[in-house]
């Protein structure tokens, strides 16, 4: 069988189903399932706002890069029998990295834009950390070389059509990454006074 990435793999054959369900009905299905199994599902990539230290009880804002979030699509066919499988991204799930729990955002997050007032922007897709990365394990030279591992998962919706006007939905697929946040505290401290 020969995919629409340029890619071969070995034929499978589906004999006449007991139920006299067609073969190219079966196989169809057959297709899409293995189709899937070898979808090229980019890992997400993710952006965060601020790029550097985030700062205890100020919103971070997360969001996966544009790049890593589209449809994609598979197609392949055994003579008249054909399926293609379309992956739908539709949500994100991130873990902060310092024992809180993971929170779930519709679609990629948005982008911050460093170009635009802060104060016409918003998310959906934020997450304030309550402790600093201090207390965390230092990974470099630097005192300050700690971090909270920060884990994204994008999920996968699958479809599929296939030949003799099949078609269906298969289990969601998921990718992960992770990254490093290191979390600073601020404090103010007032000089001075009125009196």
């Amino acid at each position: 069988m020969a995919c629409s990435d340029g890619s071969n793999f070995q034929a499978l054959y589906v004999p006449p189903a007991s139920d006299s369900v067609p073969p190219p009905v079966v196989l169809a299905g057959t297709l899409a399932r293995t189709l899937t199994s070898r979808l090229r599902l980019p890992s997400p990539v993710a952006g965060r706002s601020p790029a550097g230290w985030a700062l205890v009880g100020l919103p971070t804002w997360f969001w996966v890069e544009p790049g890593s979030w589209r449809t994609l699509r598979q197609r392949t066919s055994v003579g008249p029998v054909w399926a293609e499988v379309v992956a739908t991204p539709v949500s994100t799930t991130w873990e902060p990295g310092d024992g809180s729990a993971p929170f779930t955002c519709a679609g990629p997050g948005t982008v911050y834009d460093r170009s635009r007032p802060e104060g016409v922007q918003s998310t959906a897709c934020s997450y304030a950390y309550r402790r600093s990365s201090a207390d965390q394990p230092q990974t470099g030279p630097s005192d300050n070389d700690r971090f909270f591992t920060v884990t994204v998962t994008s999920r996968w919706q699958v479809t599929w059509t296939g030949s003799g006007g099949t078609g269906g939905t298969l289990p969601v697929l998921t990718r992960s990454s992770s990254f490093p946040v290191a979390v600073a505290q601020r404090q103010t401290v007032v000089t001075g006074g009125s009196g």
